[in-house]
């Protein structure tokens, strides 16, 4: 019998392979600034930087390159303000940002309000304060909702009709188009919301001016339910007074 000593195979795992450390400070390869958060003058001094060189092409590793911070945080910053401007923006918090965004999405106040865990009351309070109205003015212009675009809508909508059909005996033998109250009123009262809360200017966020003709009575109607007088043209004519349930089909007599 052999006096050599059985070797049985090691249970211990082999040492893993030590990693090279990265790119010290002050190195060739180091060309970002590690900073740990941005102050308000410096986002203010770097946002309308970035807009111009992403508008002159530079990719994004240039940019960084050319201003000296990461890539990746240039171009979030970027989407934080496409519109390159950056003044003012931080006196916004993070719910209130959020709370933004899901407006601009159609949510109502109140579901947005929710959905980051505020109340009703705050939801109202935040939407009256001048940062938030500027904030969500510039939002709702990104995603293509300008003063134009809603504007002509509203026009649209203050002018509505509505078609009331007349038959008889499941055969229509007349219609007849008149004005739509509910649907001007309804356009009216959201143009007065719209215009009470995002007013990008402190002109456009204070009364609304709207340039319309209306009957006296009609005027009366909505400075009832806006709670102050409109500046509106009143016209002397009596309006074709529409029935206060919708009437979709009339049975003629006998």
């Amino acid at each position: 019998m052999s006096d050599t000593p059985i070797e049985f195979p090691s249970l211990k795992p082999e040492p893993k392979p030590r990693l090279k450390p990265g790119p010290k400070p002050g190195s060739k390869r180091f060309n970002f600034q590690a900073s740990p958060k941005l102050t308000q003058s410096q986002k203010e001094e770097l946002v309308p930087k970035i807009a111009q060189l992403q508008a002159e092409g530079y990719t994004w590793k240039e940019v960084g390159e050319k201003l000296g911070y990461h890539p990746q945080r240039l171009r979030k910053l970027h989407l934080r303000y496409p519109d390159g401007q950056a003044a003012g923006v931080d006196e916004v918090g993070i719910k209130e940002r959020s709370f933004a965004r899901k407006l601009v999405k159609g949510a109502d106040k109140r579901d947005a309000a929710q959905e980051i865990g505020k109340s009703t009351r705050w939801a109202i309070k935040t939407m009256e304060s001048p940062n938030f109205k500027s904030y969500l003015f510039r939002l709702l212009q990104n995603a293509g909702l300008t003063e134009e675009f809603v504007l002509e809508e509203h026009k649209n909508q203050i002018k509505a009709t509505r078609t009331i059909v007349a038959t008889h005996k499941g055969d229509i033998t007349d219609t007849m188009e008149v004005p739509d109250n509910a649907a001007r009123m309804t356009a009216i009262r959201t143009a007065h919301e719209l215009y009470g809360h995002i007013g990008g200017t402190a002109e456009s966020a204070g009364a609304p001016s709207i340039n319309i003709n209306l009957t006296v009575r009609e005027k009366e109607q909505i400075e009832g339910l806006v709670g102050r007088p409109l500046n509106v043209n009143v016209i002397p004519v009596e309006a074709i007074e529409a029935p206060a349930e919708p009437v979709e089909t009339v049975q003629p007599g006998p």
